[in-house]
C-alpha cells in the first residue's frame, strides 16, 4: 500500500471525525471517506479494468474516485473538463482506457466513442473491446502543459506521489494549516498533488466546489465576482494560484480587501512578474513563489515564509538535486517520472528541464526557457517569458506572447481584459517600454479578445508555436508595414 493510502487510513483510525473532504453542502470525514473509497475500490476491483479515465469536474467525489482507483491500483488518467470534444476524442483514442467514470452532464458521445454505460449512478463507462494491453504499471498518468509543442504523457507512480506528499508535508507542517480550498482543476498535477492530496496526507481538510462556485473554467477565471463571492463566503487559509489569477486577485482587492483568512498563497505554472510580487507583499497578501513540473511529481521548490529569496522560486525540496548545466540548463535527480508515453525504455535518472537558471545560496533562479531564448537580428539574446510577465502585470492584461526572434523589434499579441481598450492599455505599454532596455521594447502588438482554448495550456500559457503560427499573418504584417515605410523614406 503506498504511504499516502497508509496514511490516510492511519488518520481515518486516530481521528475519525476530523472532516477530509468539504463542499459547499456536505462534509465527509475521515471515517466516512475510508468507507466511500473502499466501497468504490471494490467496484472499480470487479471491472478488471487497469486503466480508468476521470472525466469529472471538481468535486469531492473527484478524489474518492482518485483514491479508490489507487487501492485498486488502475492506472488513473485524468480527462480536463475544459478541453474540446477534438482533444477529448484524441486522448481516448490514444489510451483507450478501460473504464471512464464522467459527470451526468458530460454530452460527449461515449457510445460512437467505443464505450457502453455500466452504472448510471456512478457515471461509469466501460469500453465494449479491451483497451490497449501494454499499459504501464502506474498510479497516474498526466499530461504536460505543452507550451512549446504537443503535450506528453507522464507517467507517474505510487511513490513519486508519496515523496512529493511527503516533502510538501515537512516543507508546509509549521504553516498550521488546518484546510486548502482547490481552485485550480483537479486534473492539473499541481492542484491534484499539493492541493488535494497533500491535506489527506496530513490529516488535515481539502475543500473542493464545482467550478460554478468558483468563477472558473479550467485555470481561468470566467467570473471575476463569483470568485470574490468564493473568497469572502469560505475564507480560505490557503491556496494555489497561477501568475494570471493572482493579479486578479490584486484587482478583487482594491476593490474589496481579501478576507485575513489567508495565510499562504501558492503561485506557480509560469513566470511571476516582479511587479506583482511585490504588490501582493504591499497588500499583505502571504504569496509565495515556486517552480515544478509534472516529471518531478509537480513541485521541485518553493519560497515559505522566512525562507524566501525575492526574484527566485526558492529553495529545492529535499526529494529532489538540481545541477545546472554547463549551457545553464536546469536538471533535476531524485523523486522523478516513470517515463513518457509511449513506453519505450528511457532514462529518468535526469530530468533535463528544458529551463534555464542558476542557484545562489540555496535558492533556484529561473532566467528563460532554452527553446523559447530568441535572438533579434541584431544578435541579442533574450527570454520571452521574462517580458510577457511584465506585460501581464499591466492593467487590461490577461496574457501575452512576444515575437521577435531573427526579427529586428519585438511584437507581442496580448489579451485584453474586458472594458480595457488598446488605446488604453497603450499608455500602460508606453510606460513599461521606458524600463525596458531598447531590444526589449514593445514596439507593435496585436490586441486579441480571446484567446482561442486550443493555444492555451492547463495552467494558462499561451502554447508559444502554435500561436505564432495561429497569427503570423497579423504578425508579418507588421514588419511589412514598417519595411515598405522604410523603403518610401529611402525613395
Amino acid at each position: 500500500m503506498s504511504a499516502l493510502l497508509e496514511r490516510f487510513h492511519t488518520h481515518a483510525m486516530q481521528q475519525p471525525e476530523v472532516i477530509a473532504l468539504a463542499d459547499r453542502t456536505s462534509k465527509i470525514s475521515y471515517r466516512q471517506l475510508l468507507l466511500l473509497v473502499t466501497q468504490r475500490a471494490a467496484i472499480l476491483s470487479c471491472t478488471g479494468a487497469k486503466t480508468m479515465g476521470l472525466w469529472q469536474d471538481n468535486s469531492v467525489n473527484w478524489v474518492i474516485n482518485q483514491l479508490a482507483a489507487l487501492q485498486a491500483r488502475i492506472t488513473l488518467v485524468p480527462i480536463p473538463t475544459f478541453f474540446s470534444e477534438a482533444q477529448a476524442g484524441h486522448l481516448l483514442a490514444e489510451l483507450e482506457p478501460d473504464i471512464l467514470l464522467t459527470d451526468s452532464g458530460n454530452t460527449y458521445d461515449l457510445e460512437t466513442a467505443g464505450y457502453r454505460s455500466e452504472s448510471q449512478r456512478l457515471g461509469l463507462y466501460r469500453r465494449r473491446i479491451p483497451g490497449k494491453t501494454d499499459m504501464p504499471d502506474c498510479a497516474l498518468l498526466t499530461f504536460t502543459s505543452g507550451s512549446t509543442g504537443t503535450p506528453k504523457g507522464v507517467r507517474i507512480g505510487a511513490e513519486l506521489i508519496d515523496q512529493s506528499c511527503e516533502a510538501l508535508f515537512q516543507a508546509t507542517a509549521s504553516l498550521d494549516i488546518s484546510q486548502h480550498h482547490c481552485l485550480l482543476p483537479l486534473s492539473v498535477m499541481l492542484e491534484n498533488i499539493a492541493g488535494a492530496l497533500l491535506p489527506l496526507y496530513a490529516g488535515k481538510t481539502a475543500v473542493i466546489l464545482p467550478p460554478g462556485e468558483t468563477g472558473m473554467q479550467g485555470s481561468s477565471i470566467t467570473d471575476p465576482q463569483q470568485l470574490n463571492r468564493f473568497l469572502h463566503q469560505q475564507r480560505p487559509e490557503s491556496l494555489i494560484l497561477v501568475p494570471q489569477l493572482l493579479k486578479l486577485l490584486l484587482m478583487l482587492n482594491s476593490q474589496q480587501a481579501l478576507p485575513d483568512s489567508l495565510r499562504f498563497v501558492a503561485v506557480g505554472g509560469g513566470k511571476v512578474s516582479p511587479a506583482l510580487l511585490s504588490a501582493a507583499a504591499e497588500a499583505g497578501i502571504p504569496v509565495f513563489e515556486g517552480y515544478g513540473l509534472s516529471e518531478c511529481g509537480s513541485v521541485v521548490s518553493l519560497n515559505l515564509p522566512g525562507q524566501s529569496r525575492s526574484g527566485s522560486v526558492g529553495k529545492v525540496l529535499p526529494h529532489h538535486q538540481v545541477r545546472i548545466s554547463d549551457g545553464g540548463e536546469i536538471h533535476i535527480r531524485g523523486a522523478n517520472m516513470q517515463g513518457y508515453l509511449p513506453y519505450g525504455p528511457e532514462s529518468t535518472d535526469e530530468i533535463a528541464t528544458g529551463d534555464l537558471g542558476f542557484i545562489d545560496d540555496g535558492f533556484l533562479f529561473i532566467t528563460g526557457r532554452k527553446k523559447s531564448l530568441q535572438i533579434n537580428s541584431y544578435g541579442r539574446n533574450f527570454s520571452p517569458e521574462w517580458i510577457e510577465a511584465d506585460i501581464n502585470s499591466l492593467p487590461g492584461v490577461a496574457n501575452s506572447l512576444i515575437c521577435g526572434d531573427a526579427r529586428p523589434y519585438i511584437t507581442a499579441i496580448i489579451q485584453l481584459l474586458p472594458g480595457y481598450s488598446a488605446p488604453r492599455v497603450q499608455h500602460s505599454i508606453d510606460q513599461l517600454n521606458q524600463r525596458l532596455p531598447d531590444y526589449a521594447r514593445i514596439r507593435q502588438w496585436l490586441p486579441v479578445q480571446q484567446w482561442p482554448a486550443e493555444l492555451i495550456t492547463d495552467n494558462g500559457r499561451p502554447k508559444r508555436h502554435l500561436t505564432e503560427q495561429h497569427f503570423r499573418s497579423q504578425i508579418d504584417a507588421f514588419y511589412l508595414q514598417d519595411h515598405a515605410a522604410e523603403l518610401i523614406r529611402e525613395a
